[in-house]
């Protein structure tokens, strides 16, 4: 392999490597661990993926040797040096909001991991018992605990609980503070009247008939 075509092949890479740091970075797969900063990195990074890919097409349709290898020149080691660069940025040159742990992948795709693989053996068990309230107020739970409040399946998965077992205090009081939290105050007053069905004396029910 001559020194133009090695040049060629080391852009490429280098071209289609910043394209998956792109991509990783829009779906929020990596941090850079300085919050709306790493905004700068992902916009350096497509205008290098511009920049380099046009120097690429240049180099193929040059036909004078001497010009293609001074535009591979230029071109590549920037372009490699940039690429080396952002890696250590999203590595071990991580910011304090997310320093470095080991991890190149944030942390919170690992625990969408861990949600999905409890889900599925969860999922098997409601399959063979798809009346039990326990498994569906388990699964109900685990969504927050991986998801938070803003967790798709965790409202859908609280109402199922309850519809199995509507006199749970526990579940009502949960699916409560859910709908409280995220400010769907008419939902949690409704809730509220039902746990004073079961429980007239109940603090928390009281105050929403309080106001």
């Amino acid at each position: 392999m001559n020194k133009t075509r090695f040049f060629q092949c080391l852009l490429l890479m280098a071209i289609l490597y910043q394209l998956v740091v792109i991509t990783w970075i829009s779906q929020d797969k990596i941090s850079f661990g300085i919050g709306l900063g790493g905004l700068l990195y992902f916009f350096l990074l497509i205008a290098s993926l511009a920049i380099s890919g046009i120097m690429l097409v240049l180099s193929l349709i040059v036909f004078k040797t001497d010009l293609k290898n001074k535009i591979l020149l230029i071109a590549t080691p920037i372009s490699v040096t940039l690429s080396l660069f952002i890696t250590f940025c999203y590595t071990f040159g991580r910011g304090h909001e997310n320093p470095w742990n080991g991890e190149v992948f944030n942390p919170k795709l690992a625990s969408e991991i861990i949600l999905e693989n409890k889900l599925d053996s969860l999922d098997k068990l409601i399959v063979n018992d798809t009346n039990n309230f326990k498994l569906y107020l388990t699964k109900a739970r685990m969504c927050f605990e991986y998801g938070g409040y803003n967790q798709p399946d965790l409202i859908p998965n609280y109402k199922i609980a309850i519809n199995y077992n509507d006199t749970s205090i526990s579940a009502l009081e949960e699916l409560h503070n859910i709908y409280f939290m995220i400010g769907a105050k008419d939902s949690a007053r409704m809730i509220s009247f039902r746990i004073l069905e079961i429980d007239s004396t109940h603090k928390m029910a009281l105050y929403w008939k309080t106001l």
